[in-house]
């Protein structure tokens, strides 16, 4: 059961985590935050636009869609949660939604590429994501991909554009002392099986941020919140498990390896009935000022 789990397309997968835990009304819940500053910055006469970064499915856009009005955009590599987003926007009516399928390691690489990118999507956007999707870049390319979305994709100001604009992110927690949460089980797996420490910190990103001058004028604020995954079915709460442990698409299990993490987890959480919880940062970096 271990093993077909892990055979589950990633978007499937996915669209489980969404389903059955609080990771999207956590994420819709920071969003929401910054679209307030966004809106208040604003003057009337001028609509917001959007870009989400490894958008997966976007289960944000009927949000990103009623208030970022000028434009959306939604890149990802995986073409099938895009085809599934464009058959939405087509029998909604939905106009001003463009979809980008790119790997956005390559899109946001150089200075070059991301403005090609801005070009794709028609124009600076007021509002960047990077809900989850920083978990699938080295830490080594942050600054890169965060810099080139931060000087290319946001509005800058000038006399047309109010100068206020945002980079949100959403990241699991690197570590924790809590042995049932995602952060630890990456940790005991990932770990043994094949040396991996996580060094993907966005609170460490932030306080690094803060001491440089690598985001000229960047207002840098963090957040830590916690969500809860659970499932009745096992064989859909080890889809979920794999795509956490970033199987096969970073870290390739065995399938013997496979065989000893799905005995532990219904052993230790399922059978037990013990929830996955995550804990999870939210980092805001914002161009401008804005009442809060």
């Amino acid at each position: 059961m271990g093993r077909r789990a892990a055979r589950r397309p990633l978007v499937e997968r996915n669209a489980i985590w969404c389903a059955h835990s609080g990771d999207k009304p956590d994420c819709a819940e920071g969003l929401a935050r910054v679209l307030r500053l966004l809106q208040r910055a604003a003057p009337q006469r001028r609509a917001l636009r959007a870009l989400s970064i490894g958008c997966g499915a976007e289960p944000q856009l009927p949000l990103l869609r009623a208030t970022c009005t000028a434009a959306v955009g939604l890149l990802d590599r995986d073409p099938l949660p895009l085809a599934a987003i464009e058959a939405h926007v087509a029998a909604q009516g939905l106009d001003r939604v463009t979809t980008v399928t790119a790997d956005y390691l390559e899109a946001l690489g150089t200075a070059a590429d991301a403005r090609r990118l801005r070009r794709q999507v028609g124009g600076r956007a007021h509002l960047v994501l990077f809900h989850h999707s920083l978990y699938y870049s080295p830490r080594s390319l942050w600054p890169t991909l965060v810099g080139n979305a931060w000087r290319e994709l946001l509005v800058r100001a000038d006399v047309d554009d109010p100068p206020t604009a945002a980079v949100h992110a959403v990241l699991m927690a690197s570590r924790s002392a809590d042995p049932t949460t995602t952060s630890s089980l990456y940790a005991r797996w990932a770990g043994r099986f094949f040396g991996a420490h996580n060094d993907q910190d966005l609170g460490e990103f932030a306080r690094w941020l803060r001491r440089s001058d690598h985001l000229e004028g960047a207002q840098v604020a963090t957040r830590r919140s916690t969500v809860r995954f659970d499932h009745p079915d096992f064989e859909a709460f080890m889809a979920v498990v794999w795509m956490l442990l970033l199987h096969p698409d970073v870290h390739c299990f065995s399938p013997q390896q496979q065989d000893e993490v799905t005995e532990w987890v219904y052993r230790e959480l399922w059978a037990p009935g013990v929830p996955l919880r995550q804990e999870q940062h939210h980092l805001v970096l914002q161009r401008g000022s804005a009442e809060r």
